[in-house]
This record gives structure tokens, sequence and C-alpha cells, in this order.
């Protein structure tokens, strides 16, 4: 994809984007993105708090803010700067990281991948396994499950999710927020107790799955909008210039054709016209 795409003149550049730039319009005061540390990205700004905050940051009220590029550290680890007259936030669960004001944090989700003992069926299941009952099960948060006694043991259940692929079978499982969201992808923190406790639950669905090769096992994060019934969030931010297209769970990956054409004709033709994305507006929680 980015061969053909280079083929019809896109320059790609490989760096860490550590700043959006922006511009007053009408004037040329050169503002910066506000640091991450100044915000709790744990609790997401109200919409409220989000205009007032976003305002106060022109020089002058009667100004509005227009984004004019990026500041990023090349592969030297070079601070370089890349001006734009259109910036399409896609950054994952890091773009509150870039805009605070969205309200986006990181949800780490553990997964394993296996190699079958033999072709399986090329289906997703979507399951709830009963897990065997143990002690101080941290998995069950019925009412009746805390009235037990502590040494009592206590049956839960789990909800990993199992894809067939060509040669292997993904499993992936619930996700957690114990670990803050790294800097990088490089830094994400797996645990292997997670991990194997995927691969228990699993190994009761079929002898493929149980007499397989575990091949990987990982952790990566997904984007979560902070508030509820809500997300993806995609489209123009309320600054010039600046659109958003990030907030999509799990689903990323399968909603990501539909997404660049939407916000190509954002771009290209001013308004989307492939689909209505009014409730994924992002003006309306920032």
């Amino acid at each position: 994809m980015i061969r053909l795409a280079e083929e019809r003149g896109v320059k790609m550049i490989i760096g860490s984007v550590t700043a959006l730039s922006y511009v007053d319009v009408p004037g040329n005061m050169h503002q910066m993105t506000p640091p991450p540390s100044e915000y709790h990205h744990s609790d997401p700004p109200s919409p409220a708090l989000s205009s007032t905050s976003l305002s106060s940051t022109s020089s002058s009220p009667s100004l509005r803010k227009r984004v004019n590029g990026v500041v990023y550290l090349d592969q030297n680890n070079k601070e370089q700067v890349l001006e734009a007259s259109d910036v399409i936030l896609a950054a994952g669960p890091w773009t509150a990281k870039l805009y605070p004001l969205a309200p986006i944090s990181g949800l780490r989700a553990h997964s394993v991948t296996i190699t079958p003992t033999e072709p399986v069926s090329p289906y997703a299941l979507f399951t709830k396994i009963t897990v065997p009952p143990r002690p101080h099960s941290p998995l069950s948060s019925s009412s009746r499950a805390r009235s037990r006694s502590p040494t009592e043991p206590v049956a839960a259940s789990a909800s990993p999710e199992i894809y067939a692929r060509a040669n292997e079978i993904y499993v992936c499982g619930e996700g957690d927020m114990e670990v803050e969201l790294p800097a990088t992808t490089a830094e994400v923190e797996v645990d292997e107790n997670r991990c194997d406790e995927l691969i228990s639950q699993v190994a009761s669905i079929s002898d493929q799955i149980r007499e397989g090769i575990v091949t990987r096992k990982q952790a990566c994060y997904l984007p979560i909008v902070n508030i509820g019934g809500l997300g993806p969030l995609i489209g123009e931010t309320g600054v010039e210039g600046l659109l958003l297209a990030s907030g999509h769970s799990c689903w990323g990956i399968n909603n990501a054709p539909a997404t660049g054409v939407i916000i190509a004709e954002l771009v290209f033709d001013g308004k989307a016209k492939s689909a209505d994305i009014r409730s994924m507006d992002p003006k309306r929680v920032i």
C-alpha cells in the first residue's frame, strides 16, 4: 500500500510526532500543544471544559486557531518540523498525548497465537467460558461472590475471542488498565500470567488448540473513547485544519478503509459523502 501511494506522489516520513503546531488566524503567533503532563487523561474533560481550555490558549479571544504542522523526532532522534495545511490525527491510544482535549485513552489487551495440530474451520468464535472455581478468584465480582468466605472457591467466567487464520489461531482476551500507556509500542508490557490464562481457557474448545504450539504471547493498547456509548471519533475538531480519526477500540483494522475514505472526502471535498458521521463528530465532546 505504501509503495502504491509513493508511486502516486506520496512521500512517507518515519518519525515520532511530539507535538502539533498551531497558529492564530489572523496573525502569526506560533503555539504548540500543551504538554500532556498538564492533563489527567484518565479523567476526560467535559465538552464545556474542553471548549474553554481550547480558546484560552489563543493570544486573543477574537482569533481562531489553525493547525500548521507537526513537530517530530526523525530516525536520528533529531527534532524536525513538518508544515501542513491539514493534519489527520490517527494516533490510536496515543491521541490524547498530542491533543489532550480528545477523550481517548488506552486499554491494554493480551493475545496469543497458536499453531494448531491440523487445519481448523474458518470461523470466529465469541465465547463465554466457565473458569474452574478457585479461592480468592479476582475474576468474579458478583454480589454473591463477595458474600462468600474468602477461602471458599468461586466460579467465574471469561470471554476470550478466537479467530481462525490461514495457518494459525489468534486468541484475545478482555482488556485491563493496570499498566499506564507507554511512550511507544516497543515498551508495551506483556503479562505472561494473563497470556497463560487465555491459553488455559481456550484449551477446552478443541483438540487442535489444546495440542497446538503457542507461537506468540503479546499485548497491545486499544483506543477507547472515555464517554460511554461514543466512538469512534471521526471528523473536524473545531481547530481549523485538524481532523480526528481515532477511538475505534478493537475494530480499527476492520473500519480503517471506511475511515480513510471519509477523512479523504472531508479534506478534499469539504464534507463526508460516503456515510452519515454526525454521531461520530468530535465536536460533540471536544
